[in-house]
């Protein structure tokens, strides 16, 4: 069940002290905070051309109207993106919404960064066909002020967040809007959309009364895969484009310009970069797309080794054993010189048992480079495989030292291990030892203490079978 919120304290403060039809004008006070504008400033807002009250909707008789901005210098026939700032919970008393302090200059600094801003008033009786009666407006009508109504940002805070989503997350919404800025509002209630992407701001003073809604809203936005960015306002109070006059404060309201710059007039597309389109595949984890874009690099580059390499990987990540082992076999055969091939060849010649085969393509792998921890622990239990237990041995050492990293033998394992190995080479203290410390790191499988060969010779120490009473 979705949760509704009450409008922000801030917003219904403003409502509240709205003057009626019938009241006297609001008298000038600094401490008033409708006039109070956004906290971002530049000096091409002073060039910024304002198109006063054009009338959108006639309702019975009234008119509602617009204030359209232009950035400076822009020629009449050049259509440009816009920014429209949503009314979505209508205009009650004298002082229509577009005419606060944030609704003019907001817009106002949109047109100083090259883009129209839109401001309009709406009928509180009425909201959702005012919103639908606005784009159709610039649908019309854009054209005659430079708004180019394909390509269309808005802006919704507080209160208006939850009218402004039931028309931008309903069926009729106008398909020329292409990105959303949504500020210290509510989570909005509908299906989320994939197509529109949106930037959300929440302000530390209202995250905990949303804590649930926001974790919900997270999930969401994960699960269905939507376009959206959610920012955290730390330190911020609601409405902090236009109250908290700090660096933080600013930043936000640059991100959102950037943000609409960035969905409305995105930078032209370069010509695709074919081993980033390849990255691209392997880091989202899409294989097959990995593995096509590798094979089209191939045709113009066959003799790249790394390319072969990181084939290799992905098809071994895929279970295409066979096909992976030739594409690291050919990348060794081009003189391969990053470990990957080497590691993943020694990787699938232990799935097939084929130690001896592994041991050298682990040693090489080492040689460039990959001497961590957890390639040291496979090469040397390789190397007790084929009882190679000097070099088993001083490699589990060397592995210990370094340290075993999550996806390698555990630490348990990789002492009872070496304790193997000391036995082979009749160091009794020493495994005795390093299987007491495999007990302490959790290996701790009596049945194997109890009928493992290679502890055969320590059976009637009365150390182990002080070891065994501990299991």
């Amino acid at each position: 069940m979705s949760r509704r919120f009450p409008l922000s304290p801030v917003l219904a403060g403003l409502l509240t002290g709205l003057p009626t039809a019938q009241s006297p004008p609001r008298q000038a006070n600094e401490l008033d905070p409708l006039p109070v504008g956004v906290v971002l400033d530049v000096s091409a807002t002073k060039l910024v051309k304002q198109r006063a009250d054009v009338v959108y909707l006639r309702r019975g008789a009234r008119n509602l109207a617009l204030d359209i901005y232009q950035p400076p210098g822009a020629a009449p026939a050049q259509l440009r993106p816009a920014v429209v700032f949503l009314n979505a919970i209508g205009d009650r008393g004298n002082h229509p919404l577009r005419r606060w302090g944030i609704y003019s200059s907001w817009p106002r600094l949109v047109a100083a960064h090259g883009m129209c801003g839109v401001s309009m008033d709406a009928d509180p009786d009425a909201v959702q066909d005012c919103l639908a009666a606005v784009f159709h407006f610039l649908v019309e009508h854009g054209k005659e002020y430079g708004i180019d109504a394909d390509h269309l940002g808005v802006y919704a805070a507080s209160a208006n967040v939850t009218g402004a989503s039931e028309y931008l997350l309903g069926p009729n919404v106008h398909t020329g809007i292409r990105a959303a800025a949504l500020c210290y509002g509510s989570p909005p209630a509908q299906e989320l959309r994939v197509d529109l992407p949106v930037l959300f701001i929440v302000a530390e003073s209202d995250a905990d009364r949303m804590r649930e809604p926001l974790a919900e809203l997270w999930r969401r936005v994960i699960e269905r895969k939507a376009p959206w960015t959610l920012c955290y306002g730390s330190t911020l109070p609601d409405a902090f484009d236009a109250f908290a006059d700090t660096p933080a404060s600013r930043a936000l309201v640059a991100q959102m310009i950037s943000f609409w710059h960035n969905q409305l007039s995105p930078p032209a597309a370069g010509q695709p970069s074919p081993a980033r389109t390849i990255l691209s595949a392997m880091y989202a984890d899409q294989p097959e797309r990995a593995v096509a874009s590798i094979d089209d690099y191939l045709k113009a580059h066959p003799k790249n080794p790394m390319a072969h390499s990181l084939r290799g990987s992905v098809l071994q990540r895929m279970g295409r054993t066979d096909d992976a082992i030739a594409s690291f076999q050919r990348a060794i055969e081009l003189g391969a010189t990053e470990p990957d091939a080497y590691l993943g060849l020694a990787d699938l010649r232990v799935r097939a048992h084929d130690y001896a085969a592994a041991e050298p393509l682990f040693r090489r792998g080492i040689e460039l480079g990959a001497d961590d921890g957890g390639v040291l622990a496979k090469l040397a239990h390789t190397q007790l495989l084929i009882d190679k237990n000097r070099e088993a041995v001083a490699n589990y050492e060397r592995a210990l030292a370094a340290g075993l990293p999550p996806w390698a033998q555990p630490p348990g394992v990789a002492r009872y291990n070496l304790a193997c190995g000391y036995v082979r080479l009749g160091r009794k203290d020493d495994a005795i030892r390093a299987l007491g410390q495999a007990v302490e790191a959790g290996f701790k499988d009596k049945r194997q203490y109890e009928t493992d060969d290679d502890l055969k010779p320590l059976r009637d120490d009365p150390r182990f079978q002080e070891l065994l009473r501990g299991l």
